[in-house]
């Protein structure tokens, strides 16, 4: 986080301090204070504690059918406890939880409390990482931070960026009236991909997480409004009237476009040749999307690649030009406006992770370095299995 509690701590993600509230404290962005809260937990004997997903004692889906057939003669009618649980699942999505894992208060913040609760992926609903807790935590301190663009991440292939970058693109138009998010990657045909994963998880949430949608053009957008057949029907009824979209890698497509969020996946998968695919060129042009002017940043972008795609000399650029520590010191800005994100293949290697989501370090890295002194005689599998499994960057 980038909002900072006068009695928390800090801790180093890459090259950042990000803030860590105080325990059994969230910061309610929409009061705008800080609350007291209570922090989880699924026993307590310190080696049962571990993440738990927050499932109600009662049937939603059953009483939630009750309470609509109720509705039907009485608009305004609502069922206490259903209307409770709704609204603290939503204070949790928007501001985090706190939960022990094995004797120790843990904070996540609320989009990853989103992720690990009510975002199903391929797999079912994602393990709890605390690779993850870190990466969603410097994602907050980005989104937070007024002089960031956004996130540049690099890491080892299927680490779960993409289910966090899907994540982020939908959660602001999901709650806000008259926003967009925009999607890129190094296609159209890759963009959809991801824009299908979007929808995948969408599709999943209760329906307190689902606004109204256009279901008829879901295949290309996934517009928060009324299909046009029912907007006389629904007259008067709220829409959000914001969209997550993707187009094509060319650089001038979201040109003139208002941003609230924007998603370059595989930034550094690009055709060099191609001077509409120059990510530094592009970036040049879909910044500006998400500023009022020189200053005041609406939008944050989140980037995404892994090592092993290498790089071409502009994606380099990009990533060089995003450190934080190397910042403007008069702008209080990187060159680039992102800010870098990596993360060691030792840290997130899921052969070695623990129940309670702990990579250990100490037995995967000697052991990836046990398969790197296999590969010496063969240099050509040996830069390949470096790049799957990068240590540094």
């Amino acid at each position: 986080m980038f909002i900072k509690h006068e009695e928390g701590t800090t801790e180093l993600v890459y090259e950042v301090k990000v803030n860590i509230p105080p325990v059994g404290m969230v910061y309610d962005y929409v009061q705008k204070e800080w609350i007291k809260v209570p922090v989880f937990k699924k026993s307590k004997v310190n080696v049962n504690q571990k993440w738990f997903r927050h499932i109600p004692g009662f049937e939603y889906d059953d009483e939630r059918e009750r309470e609509k057939e109720k509705q039907r003669y009485d608009k305004l009618y609502f069922d206490p406890k259903l209307e409770g649980y709704r609204n603290e699942e939503w204070f949790k999505r928007l501001n985090g939880v706190w939960f022990m894992c094995k004797g120790k208060p843990t904070y996540i913040t609320g989009l990853h409390y989103m992720y690990l609760n009510w975002w199903k992926i391929d797999i079912g609903y994602p393990d709890y990482r605390d690779s993850d807790r870190r990466t969603w935590l410097y994602w907050q301190w980005c989104v937070e931070n007024p002089d960031s663009y956004g996130l540049i991440e690099c890491t080892r292939r299927r680490s779960g960026k993409t289910a966090r970058a899907a994540l982020a693109a939908f959660d602001p138009p999901s709650r806000m009236f008259n926003v967009q998010s925009g999607i890129q990657s190094k296609t159209r045909d890759d963009a959809k991909s991801f824009f299908t994963k979007v929808i995948g998880s969408f599709k999943y949430l209760p329906d307190f997480f689902q606004p109204v949608y256009d279901y008829k053009k879901i295949q290309s957008t996934l517009g928060f409004r009324f299909p046009a057949s029912a907007q006389k029907l629904t007259k008067g009824a709220k829409e959000l009237n914001s969209d997550v979209t993707f187009k094509s890698s060319d650089n001038l497509a979201y040109d003139s476009q208002k941003l609230i969020r924007y998603i370059r996946d595989e930034f550094a998968k690009i055709d060099v040749k191609d001077p509409k695919a120059n990510i530094v060129e592009g970036w040049s042009i879909v910044k500006p999307t998400m500023s009022l002017g020189s200053k005041s940043i609406i939008g944050k972008a989140y980037f995404t690649s892994t090592v092993e795609e290498g790089g071409s000399a502009p994606a380099q650029e990009l990533w060089m030009g995003s450190g934080w520590q190397e910042r403007d010191k008069g702008l209080n800005r990187t060159k680039s406006g992102l800010c870098r994100l990596f993360t060691p293949a030792y840290e997130n290697d899921e052969d070695f992770m623990d129940e309670y989501g702990m990579c250990d370090r100490f037995k995967a890295k000697p052991y990836q370095q046990q398969i790197r002194d296999s590969l010496s005689g063969n240099p050509r599998q040996l830069a390949s299995y470096i790049r799957k499994f990068p240590w540094t960057i």
